[in-house]
């Protein structure tokens, strides 16, 4: 199947104010097959307290920032139109924009996005889910009705499809290298952002216990939890 244009689904933040690695990834792909020819729209979400860091990042890049203020809708042209929407009205853009233009497919990504499978079934449009850590699939009652999930690595589409039966594709995460590549590493650290149990700490600890001879740096990202640092603290 050739895509002619393909639209992009996440109840998440999107870029330039969406910054998990999800986030990060999908702006590097959109962003290629942008500028590879194919139309690309993006329907997102933001909270009210990111207005002002949204107009503030757009502001930096020269890209001017609509607002509508009745709903709440953001509308930018950043290499492709991005429309972020507050979180109770993103079902209504779903439903607005894809009826106003027929694309091939959506692509969806990030938990609770089932809204988003079953407004490209209502419209005709084929919805491609990509996992991107593995557990989101977990959340959909239905998942194994998906027509096609992307997974982002070997192992985890071998996890996958030991519990899910729907056709399903590897697809490695489309990262610009040289947006973050740096003149100067010492590789003093082994490091870990967001010390959470869902991101693997408790592998981080036993690292760090097997590795005495080492120094590890963490980076709290959504905060450090309490029991965590009891069990640090213990560690003679």
């Amino acid at each position: 199947m050739r895509l002619e244009s393909l639209a992009f689904a996440s109840p998440k933040s999107q870029f330039p104010i969406g910054e998990g690695g999800g986030e990060t990834v999908i702006r590097d792909l959109l962003q290629s097959l942008h500028s590879q020819g194919l139309p690309v729209e993006v329907m997102g979400s933001y909270l009210p307290p990111q207005a002002a860091d949204l107009k503030e990042s757009l502001q930096s890049l020269g890209v001017p920032l609509e607002i509508c203020p009745e709903s709440g809708l953001c509308r930018y042209q950043i290499d492709y139109t991005s429309r972020l929407s507050t979180p109770a009205r993103f079902g209504a853009l779903l439903e607005e924009r894809l009826t106003a233009e027929q694309h091939d497919a959506l692509l969806i990504q990030a938990v609770d996005s089932w809204s988003a499978v079953e407004a490209a079934r209502r419209h005709g449009i084929l919805p491609v889910f990509w996992s991107h850590n593995g557990l989101e699939l977990d959340t959909f009652a239905e998942a194994d009705s998906l027509p096609l999930v992307l997974v982002n690595s070997q192992f985890f589409i071998e996890r996958l499809r030991q519990k899910y039966h729907m056709p399903m594709e590897l697809l490695y995460p489309a990262v610009d290298l040289d947006k973050y590549r740096i003149e100067a590493n010492s590789h003093r650290y082994i490091t870990m952002i967001n010390p959470v149990v869902v991101k693997g700490v408790a592998y981080l600890l036993k690292l760090a216990l097997a590795h005495r001879d080492r120094e590890f740096l963490v980076v709290e990202g959504w905060g450090t939890p309490p029991e965590l640092l009891s069990i640090i603290e213990r560690i003679p």
